[in-house]
């Protein structure tokens, strides 16, 4: 564990952000407090918009009425990066005279071109004079670097060719460089065929802490070098050991070949910043890993993680290559990376295949082929997405203008980040535990070896550690929104988590895949929570966060005082608000903690659905109150007497369509998927995903009714004429599988039918969304829930859980007691909440028995015995019916969503959280023992259980 304490070395100056144009930012509503900057910014609307208006121009240029004549400037192959690379080139304090830019897909994409293109084996390297033809177009004066500095920071050399570890000298082979052969009397590079196997030479070495897509490196590597190497941060220092070697041999002997060093400029798990100067030391064989290994040593620096939030100097630290993504930097455009190469190292890249607009000439009945001499044009395949590489300046200007230039966003964003780890360390249980395990090489006192990025797990009390995606869920609820898992980096997940390689196989084995919500196995977690924060990120972000943290994860005593979060030293708040132009409180937190948008926000989504709610009102109707055979004057069925030892059956609902409202009956056939036509239809988008309540809810008011007598089902929703669909399935359209849901835990194919144009229609009209469809379960469909029986360590037998539309099992049971229960600690989480100064949306509220009923949309309700002890059932009989427990459901947001009205609350699932710990259960799943017999559910039927 990493504890984070102390005052740091900052001063009051370097907190250069918090001013009127980051309170703009703020109250845009172009960002979300809290979110993970690491892994994308938002995207301040100044952007877009100066893109849209270039876009406009150029599309003008391009198809204008003297579009003949701009062609030729514009639309050039070629042409429109041009700028753009010397904009990027600039943007990293280097020109083209020592770097080019090809732009890629990303900075995957970027690895992979090095990792396809670098050569192990090839035997001279370059001129000491690298040919201009592997520049870009000369740059304008002001894009080139001082040439003073430039040599002295390269240790005197003027044309910048660091020393490579074997200390060999360039031979002068003219006609021969730039990763091909040159045609004679031209800078033409001929594609050369690929040379004869011979021994493998060079080696591939790697940092553990490294992202993916290098380990994806080592394959391709793995074909032509001698050995692939995975080095600890200790072992890239001190020399490497037999346990670093991923495939191959070391020959100590051989002092051929090329040899290539991927690191990362930060991690992206844990915001360490590794040292640059590693560069250098690398290239001239000075690391301590590189004493036995003879070679010329290339680097190639991943940077898309440090350059999100920190300075990168070309001019000062040379890597060979780097890789970088600008949607990490910029959040727009997406889809849009580059491998900025050092001219004198182009000569080790060498292609293999070759695409449109990069060859000067080439013939199709034999093989010959011309590449372009440019080092950009002949690496970049087919047609670039120049309206995206357009997109850049305005970035670049977006860094500039509004952030104050990288370096201030470097010193801003981390020094919310130390605030955060700081205060997160603090926070200890009532009984002296730590909460957070913060994870981090290094401490947060020098932004040049830590970068904006806290990574960590919580623990309980009693040690547990409590999984990230029960923080994920809970985070959803405050509107705070960070990244959980690996984040795409095994290597510092496994040294961080303390994960074998042996272990990652057993989870695998168990059924964790990467991305998914198993969160913790064997009580280990499998993965973290990241929090970090980029130059939009303000103070009141953290603290937020923090009182997220704290209010649900930290167990105190019930008189214990709440933690607080006081401003630090160098903090100065701005003295008017750049939005309301009124004196801001001096007092930190509670101004911009609570004055964040949430009330306005509730206030907001009741406005939207307050026509719609008054029409329902207006009109009385409630769910099943046609087609069923219970009527609204009908005695309550909870009035049924109960006690600790006598349960029954109070209530009976099916969801004909999938995330829609309830149809509530007295009486019910059991089908041989459950409850006969739940959860039988559902709604999917244009793209064909199955739409729920939290993408539109207003599903919930959508509510279809059950006409046994016509065959027909009525789908009514307030203000809105019915619609009858025909029940039977022969009505319908067969189609081609699609996906029942997009979450991790029901990704299924089922086989279903179109219900037609008529009902898409009406979906459309009614919840004004284009291109819905209503799709119907097909009978043929073989889908069967993969639970197991509780108590059981099998699936359910074959062929007795046919499974319908819903998510894991064919009934949902919750218990009265339960609801009452938590009801209570509703009640007493808001009058504890009377005593404190809370904005009013962010207090728990009340709510009444029935509507707590339907937000946890059971199939099955039944009242008596005790609250929770169903939890453990792994039997329940109802009146004739026998079902077989299969466990806990597990839930989400979607609870916190009032049936009636649509409207979002953050309860009752934060409450349940606090009090129940742990994952959030509530409810159980079961099976029908026989479901191909006859049988009828009936209210009021006495509950056994086992």
């Amino acid at each position: 564990m990493h504890n984070v304490s102390g005052k740091a070395w900052v001063r009051k100056e370097d907190y250069a952000l918090e001013i009127p144009r980051i309170a703009r930012c703020k109250d845009s509503g172009w960002r979300r407090p809290a979110d993970d900057r690491a892994q994308k910014h938002f995207v301040p609307e100044t952007q877009p918009v100066a893109f849209q208006i270039a876009r406009g121009v150029t599309i003008y240029r391009q198809f204008g009425p003297r579009a003949q004549e701009n062609e030729g400037s514009f639309y050039r192959p070629g042409v429109p990066e041009v700028p753009q690379g010397i904009r990027v080139l600039r943007f990293f304090n280097t020109n083209p005279e020592h770097y080019s830019v090809i732009f890629t897909s990303g900075c995957t994409g970027a690895l992979k071109l090095v990792a396809e293109s670098f050569s192990f084996s090839k035997e001279h390297p370059p001129l000491e004079k690298t040919a201009k033809s592997n520049r870009q177009s000369t740059a304008p004066d002001d894009a080139k670097t001082d040439d003073n500095s430039q040599q002295a920071s390269k240790g005197g050399n003027p044309d910048g060719e660091t020393t490579r570890g074997d200390n060999q000298t360039a031979p002068d082979k003219s006609g021969e460089q730039d990763g091909g052969k040159r045609s004679k009397g031209s800078n033409f590079v001929l594609l050369e065929p690929e040379r004869s196997p011979r021994s493998r030479s060079g080696y591939f070495c790697y940092l553990q802490d490294n992202h993916t897509s290098v380990q994806g490196m080592r394959e391709l590597a793995a074909q032509r070098c001698s050995a692939v190497l995975c080095l600890t941060e200790e072992e890239l220092k001190n020399g490497h050991t037999a346990d670093t070697i991923v495939t191959g041999t070391v020959d100590q002997t051989s002092p051929t070949g090329n040899c290539l060093l991927a690191y990362p400029g930060q991690s992206n798990f844990s915001g360490r910043k590794y040292p640059l100067t590693w560069i250098e030391a690398s290239q001239n064989g000075g690391l301590g890993f590189q004493k036995k290994l003879a070679g010329r040593w290339f680097v190639v620096l991943d940077a898309a993680s440090l350059v999100s939030t920190s300075p990168l100097d070309l001019s000062r630290f040379q890597p060979d290559f780097v890789t970088l993504s600008f949607y990490k930097i910029f959040g727009f455009p997406t889809g849009l990376g580059a491998l900025l190469v050092r001219n004198t190292s182009s000569w080790v890249l060498e292609r293999r295949y070759f695409g449109g607009g990069t060859v000067a000439a080439s013939t199709a009945r034999d093989s010959f082929c011309a590449l372009r001499p440019n080092l950009s044009e002949r690496f970049e395949d087919g047609t670039l997405p120049y309206l995206d590489i357009i997109a850049l300046r305005h970035g670049f200007d977006t860094i500039q203008n509004l952030a104050g230039g990288m370096d201030k966003a470097s010193s801003h964003s981390f020094l919310i980040a130390q605030y955060f780890a700081e205060n997160l360390g603090r926070l200890h249980h009532g009984n002296g535990t730590v909460l957070a395990e913060i994870y981090a090489s290094r401490d947060f006192r020098d932004r040049e070896s830590q970068g904006a990025i806290v990574n960590f797990s919580l623990r309980r009390s009693n040690g547990d550690y409590i999984g990230f995606a029960e923080v994920d869920k809970l985070a959803q609820l405050h509107e705070i929104h960070l990244r959980t898992g690996c984040f795409c980096n095994i290597g510092a997940c496994q040294l961080f988590l303390g994960i074998s390689s042996d272990t990652i196989r057993d989870n695998l084995n168990a059924g964790h895949v990467c991305g998914d919500d198993k969160d913790l196995i064997n009580g280990r977690p499998t993965g973290s929570v990241r929090i970090s924060f980029g130059y939009m990120s303000s103070l009141s972000d953290a603290v937020r966060c923090l009182q997220f943290i704290a209010e649900c994860f930290l167990e105190t005593h019930k008189t214990a005082t709440k933690p607080t979060f006081t401003a630090p030293e160098w903090y100065v708040p701005p003295a008017v608000d750049a939005v309301t132009n009124k004196e801001t409180s001096a007092v930190f937190g509670r101004s911009e903690f609570h004055g964040h948008g949430t009330k306005a926000a509730e206030e907001k989504r009741a406005d939207d659905l307050g026509e719609k709610r008054a029409v329902r009102d207006e009109e009385g109707r409630e769910g099943g109150s046609k087609g069923s055979e219970r009527e609204e004057g009908e005695t309550r069925t909870t009035d049924v007497t109960c006690s600790e030892k006598h349960r029954k059956l109070t209530d009976i609902f099916l969801y004909p369509i999938k995330s829609c409202g309830a149809f509530r009956v007295n009486e019910w056939e059991i089908g041989d998927r459950g409850l006969l036509y739940d959860r039988t239809w559902m709604v999917v988008s244009e793209n064909g995903i199955a739409l729920g309540q939290k993408r539109e809810p207003r599903l919930c008011l959508l509510r279809p009714v059950i006409h046994l007598d016509s065959r027909t089902m009525e789908l009514t929703f307030p203000g809105a004429t019915s619609y009858y669909v025909p029940l039977d399935a022969g009505d319908v359209d067969d189609m081609s599988d699609v996906s029942v849901c997009t979450n991790k835990i029901c990704n299924d194919r089922v086989n279903t039918g179109d219900c037609g144009d008529g009902v898409a229609a009406w979906l459309c009209d009614t919840l004004e969304r284009p291109g819905l469809r209503l799709l119907r379960q097909l009978d043929r469909d073989k889908r069967e829930t993969k639970r197991k029986d509780l108590g059981s360590q099998s699936e359910a037998p074959k062929g007795s859980g046919g499974l319908s539309l819903a998510n894991e099992s064919q009934f949902l049971l919750i218990s009265r007691e339960s609801v009452r229960s938590l009801q209570k600690k509703l009640a007493e989480a808001h009058e504890d909440s009377q005593a404190e100064e809370k904005d009013e949306a962010s207090k728990p509220v009340v709510i009444d028995e029935e509507s707590l009923v339907q937000r946890f949309r059971a199939n099955l309700v039944i009242d008596g015995g005790l609250p929770f002890d169903e939890d453990n059932w792994t039997g329940v009989t109802c009146g004739d019916v026998q079902l077989t427990g299969q466990g806990k459901c597990s839930r989400c947001g979607m609870v916190c969503l009032d049936q009636n009205t649509g409207e979002k609350t953050s309860e009752p699932l934060r409450t349940l959280a606090a009090w129940k710990g742990g994952k959030v259960y509530f409810g159980v799943y079961l099976r029908a023992n026989n479901s191909s017999a006859r049988q009828t559910l009936t209210i009021g039927s006495p509950v056994a259980v086992s």
